[in-house]
């Protein structure tokens, strides 16, 4: 019975894991695309499009290395 109990925690940790890192790239690319936009429309890169680009790297870097520490499916 504790074997299924840890089994259903598990997965749930996992499910709410997978979830944190699909939003954190999704929010990278969000970034990603408007500051891009922002770049373009201006015509150069400024310290607000920067800052974006650089909150973006570092949410696809955590989206990213959060899937490493999920434990695989069998």
């Amino acid at each position: 019975m504790a074997d299924v109990l840890i089994s259903i925690l598990r997965q749930a940790q996992d499910d709410r894991g997978k979830a944190f890192s699909n939003l954190s790239v999704a929010l990278c690319g969000g970034l990603l695309a408007a500051g891009a936009a922002r770049a373009w429309e201006i015509g150069t890169m400024d310290g607000t499009v920067a800052v974006w680009l650089l909150a973006a790297l570092g949410l696809g870097f955590l989206g990213w290395s959060l899937l490493a520490f999920l434990v695989p499916e069998d």
